[in-house]
């Protein structure tokens, strides 16, 4: 199947609309997630969810992936790691994968902050980068991968993520939306 069809009708579908910009949107209001997730579970998506509060550290993290994700066994529980079983998901051919980061403020805050020195990037801003890629890379076979990473922090920001930033979801786009 391809990713989206030329059609006028489908400019506005909310999938499309969170691919378009890099396939990494944040939620600030745990209810516009919710909305949203239902709205792509209806629409042949399978959700993944992942609480990355406790994640105290990136070990917890890859533990935490290979469960939810039923990684195989030899997943080697880092980021390298990561991309390749990431890759080797099976998308529905109907929707897509939602990845859903419950608090990702949480680990970009504390265990994900770590930078490494020689990329100056922290470990939460590489799996962005990675979860973006995915996002790219599956589409290129016609499939859909979405993140959504929701943060209790309304100014959390990410940028070049694979050459593009992370935006806010349509709803919460507008700094007034996230009373701001």
């Amino acid at each position: 199947m391809t990713s989206f069809s030329r059609d006028p009708s489908e400019w506005q579908r909310l999938d499309r609309q969170l691919i378009l910009n890099g396939g990494i949107a944040l939620y600030l209001k745990a209810s516009i997630l919710q909305d949203d997730t239902a709205w792509l579970k209806t629409h042949g998506y399978q959700i993944y969810e992942l609480h990355c509060e406790s994640w105290a550290s990136d070990a917890v993290m890859h533990q935490d992936f290979k469960h939810i994700l039923k990684f195989p066994d030899y997943y080697g529980e880092n980021l390298d790691a990561l991309k390749d079983c990431l890759s080797d998901l099976e998308v529905p051919d109907s929707g897509g994968i939602a990845l859903v980061l419950h608090r990702f403020d949480v680990f970009a805050k504390s265990a994900g902050a770590t930078v490494y020195p020689h990329a100056q990037r922290t470990i939460a801003e590489f799996l962005l980068v990675i979860l973006a890629t995915t996002t790219r890379d599956l589409m290129l076979t016609g499939s859909r991968f979405i993140t959504m990473a929701q943060s209790d922090d309304p100014r959390i920001q990410f940028e070049k993520l694979g050459s593009v930033s992370a935006i806010w979801n349509p709803k919460e786009w507008l700094n007034k939306n996230r009373g701001l």
